[in-house]
């Protein structure tokens, strides 16, 4: 014989009108905080992903703008006194410089990686032709490195002559909040970060605000590495896609904890059926 299926008439229903005052109790007063407090967090989890997503979006479009502009001297466009309104202003373009690398002020940028793979980048100051004692810091590209101390593969070496660079104007790193520190009062040969500010400290010549993210070169490198370091992507990253994940939880806990008061305020209401039944 087939046992007939259970439907939503053969679960049981407390027979009195359910009490929730039960909910009043110190530990549920704590869960209903705990439940605040927990969609608070989805939901500025959700806003901070929008502004990110918007942020990019911003980005995206300063970088198609900017760089499609005629590319010019970086000196003339950031020059050494420039504001901090002016090296916003420069950011994603193409800038023009022609000058000599002070090899021996070579840098690296560790833990970068490059298609999946770990590496460094190759951070040379080039003294400026046309701006005596200025020089901009060149991310000429880079390199393999599966440890903290990278060194140059061969062919990698800067020209050690006359040089025409065209990059795209990026601003410095900086540390953040639990970023590693580099430490001052010596000359470091690796950086955590391409931190202007801190490179400025081991360098003679005046550093511009931005560096530039190498595209072309001449003469052009005479090797593989460095690989040049790819523009920013164009895509949106997956903030979109996180933003809709929060606000899904949240719709889900904003419905959900309702659903689980009243569960047990039924669970409740059936066992004092229950016992009263076995009263009676």
């Amino acid at each position: 014989m087939r046992r007939r299926a259970v439907t939503w008439a053969d679960v049981p229903r407390p027979a009195n009108k359910l009490d929730y005052r039960f909910t009043l109790g110190p530990k549920w007063m704590l869960l209903h905080v705990l439940a605040v407090v927990g969609l608070a967090v989805m939901i500025t989890a959700c806003m901070w992903q929008l502004s990110r997503l918007q942020d990019k979006q911003t980005s995206n479009a300063r970088y198609a703008a900017r760089s499609a502009q005629p590319s010019d001297s970086v000196a003339a466009v950031v020059p050494a006194t420039a504001t901090l309104e002016q090296r916003a202003d420069a950011e994603y373009r193409l800038l023009e410089a022609r000058g000599r690398y002070l090899l021996d002020e070579e840098v690296f940028v560790r833990t970068r990686s490059l298609n999946g793979q770990t590496g460094a980048w190759v951070l040379t100051p080039l003294l400026l032709e046309d701006e005596p004692g200025v020089a901009v810091v060149v991310c000429r590209g880079w390199i393999p490195a599966s440890d903290t101390t990278p060194t140059l593969p061969a062919g990698a070496q800067a020209p050690s002559g006359p040089v025409t660079v065209l990059g795209l104007a990026m601003p410095g790193e900086s540390r953040s909040a639990f970023g590693s520190l580099d430490a001052s009062g010596v000359e470091l040969t690796v950086l955590a970060r391409l931190d202007l500010v801190r490179l400025q400290e081991q360098v003679e010549p005046k550093l511009l605000g931005v560096y530039l993210q190498l595209h072309e070169q001449q003469p052009a490198a005479m090797g593989p590495y460095p690989m040049l370091v790819p523009p920013p992507p164009p895509d949106e990253g997956p903030h979109r896609s996180y933003a809709g994940q929060w606000a899904i939880f949240a719709v889900i806990w904003v419905f959900g904890y309702p659903m689980l008061v009243r569960r047990c305020a039924q669970r409740r209401a059936l066992e004092v059926d229950h016992g009263s039944g076995l009263a009676g």
